[in-house]
């Protein structure tokens, strides 16, 4: 059986091979950048406050020695914001729903042997799906991201999986101010008081009061680091997302079939870092001696 996911036909658009190490050879990386990390967290508040936890159960997950407390206070004071933000939802259906459904020829009607498309809903509504997302990029109203989403394949194939044509989008700005770090000696100035000029330290800064710093950048401008949309799409652009799954779903059974997974050197660097797989790729080490996998 020939699984597809949004996940796996974004990374096989991006690059062949890497689709192929993720999903075929099912290699992940042990390390997990900082976004990843505060992203993952983030979804498990967002997943308990939906479900109608407490705000105090939600703010204690995951109880874990292993998150960074900064990382952790970063979490816990967003999602202190959303909930103060946000009114609690009454018609929830089910947090993590998810789906399975086949793939279908749009010209024919026919659905494609062995193979199908697999997916997880954020939260199902009676009436509408609802999509989580963090981001560092600007979500205001009418920016990039949000037209972007006229053709997001993420949105059109989960309201073509589940049959409902609203999705509300949800997105939380992460881009907050960052702990501050004690100035280096030889970078430390002062006034002619013997005090340190503006933006130096004399220490790092300590919990109290960076979570006291964030709360008020949060509470300045809420409407910067939360933002909701709804996306609908029209029966011809469900259809044309019916192509653009089938079409992807042909090309990664044929590179299945051929053993063939072209490189794509353009997505090396994507989003600001290096693939997990660009050593393997160029030679260096391989899947089996890389330690990071």
């Amino acid at each position: 059986m020939n699984i597809i996911t949004t996940s796996s036909a974004r990374a096989f658009r991006a690059c062949n091979r890497k689709h192929k190490h993720l999903y075929i050879d099912r290699y992940r990386s042990r390390l997990k950048s900082g976004p990843l990390m505060f992203g993952s967290l983030f979804h498990l508040m967002l997943n308990a406050w939906w479900l109608g936890k407490s705000m105090e159960e939600v703010l204690k997950i995951p109880e874990s020695d292993e998150i960074d407390p900064f990382v952790r206070i970063k979490a816990q004071e967003l999602m202190r914001g959303y909930d103060i933000r946000w009114p609690r939802p009454d018609d929830v259906v089910d947090v993590e729903q998810s789906f399975d459904v086949p793939i279908v020829n749009p010209d024919t009607g026919r659905a494609m042997q062995k193979t199908r498309l697999h997916g997880v809903v954020d939260v199902r509504c009676e009436e509408r799906i609802v999509e989580h997302k963090t981001s560092s990029q600007d979500i205001a109203q009418g920016s990039p991201y949000w037209r972007r989403l006229a053709i997001d394949n993420q949105v059109s194939n989960y309201l073509l999986a589940t049959a409902v044509n609203l999705c509300m989008y949800d997105v939380i700005y992460t881009r907050t101010p960052k702990p501050f770090k004690e100035t280096p000696d030889d970078k430390k100035k002062y006034t002619a008081k013997g005090v340190l000029h503006k933006n130096q330290h004399a220490e790092d800064e300590g919990e109290d009061a960076y979570r006291e710093r964030l709360v008020d950048a949060i509470a300045e401008a809420p409407e910067k680091f939360y933002q909701r949309g709804d996306i609908v799409r029209l029966p011809e652009e469900i259809s044309e997302a019916q192509y653009d799954l089938y079409q992807q779903a042909l090309m990664i059974r044929e590179s299945k079939t051929t053993g063939r997974w072209p490189r794509n050197p353009e997505a090396c660097m994507m989003y600001g870092r290096e693939c997990e797989f660009f050593d393997v790729c160029c030679g260096v080490t391989t899947l089996e001696e890389d330690s990071r996998l």
